[in-house]
């Protein structure tokens, strides 16, 4: 059993070696049952590249131009029989490794939990949104699927710039796949965010959404998120303050995407 970890990097400098450390350095680690392949964007000006190559277990491509089509070529040069999607800016905690090898089988889609890391009111926040969204099956794509589901369903839209990790979920799931959501989780930095440049990622994002009916699909709902923002009332009495900054920046995205989404050339 080979698990394939599949990463694609555009300017991940400053991220690309901390992910990789936090593999290779993991005590559930072993290079007989897991590779990891980086697939560079062709217009990375950073030392992303060389940084990888200082890892010699991790194999490296260079294709372009989206992530769907980076983690599509990854996959194609894969040899594992269950493939995990990460983003450059992810940190693998101590033991949630071992629980992803511990649950793959061919009937399974794992979803892995994210944390936030970093101590700014921006990142406590979204770091509150994760924890109440986790085990929502609507609101969390899956990460780890089997190669023979994935190749089933043609792997990832690679129009899609924005939303393809849920448009394959929904894909596979639609294959009766079980969904499991993990216990353990992965961080995700995102210290340099900030109200300003989140929003600045939901215009470009929303420029490029397609292949979703907004307002309808849950996903990308705005009355769904209210209404799930809420739903862990418990999390928000220990939190009051980051809760309202939550509801404050998720009201500013919502409102900015679908100002942004409407008015978008087709």
């Amino acid at each position: 059993m080979l698990l394939s970890i599949v990463i694609p990097t555009k300017n991940e400098a400053k991220n690309i070696g901390r992910l990789l450390s936090s593999i290779f350095k993991n005590k559930a680690f072993d290079s007989k049952k897991i590779e990891v392949i980086v697939v560079d964007n062709p217009d990375t000006n950073d030392t992303t590249r060389e940084i990888v190559k200082g890892y010699k277990l991790a194999k490296l491509y260079t294709i372009g131009p989206e992530r769907s089509a980076q983690r599509n070529h990854g996959t194609r040069n894969a040899l594992g029989e269950y493939l995990y999607f990460v983003d450059a800016d992810m940190e693998f905690t101590t033991n949630v490794l071992q629980e992803i090898l511990d649950n793959l089988e061919p009937n399974k889609i794992l979803v892995v939990k994210e944390r936030i890391a970093g101590n700014s009111l921006y990142c406590r926040a979204i770091n509150l949104e994760k924890k109440i969204y986790d085990d929502n099956d609507v609101l969390s794509a899956a990460r780890v699927f089997a190669r023979k589901v994935f190749d089933q369903v043609h792997g990832f839209n690679e129009t899609m710039v924005s939303g393809e990790d849920w448009d394959l979920d929904r894909r596979v799931v639609k294959q009766k796949m079980k969904i499991v959501h993990l216990k353990n989780y992965v961080l995700h930095h995102e210290e340099d965010l900030g109200m300003r440049v989140s929003i600045r990622k939901k215009i470009y994002y929303a420029q490029k959404l397609k292949n979703y009916q907004v307002g309808i699909q849950p996903e990308v709902n705005p009355i769904y998120r209210y209404y799930v923002l809420f739903s862990r009332p418990l999390l928000i009495f220990k939190n009051p303050v980051l809760f309202l900054y939550l509801l404050i920046i998720k009201t500013a995205h919502f409102l900015v995407g679908f100002f942004v989404f409407i008015r978008r050339p087709v």
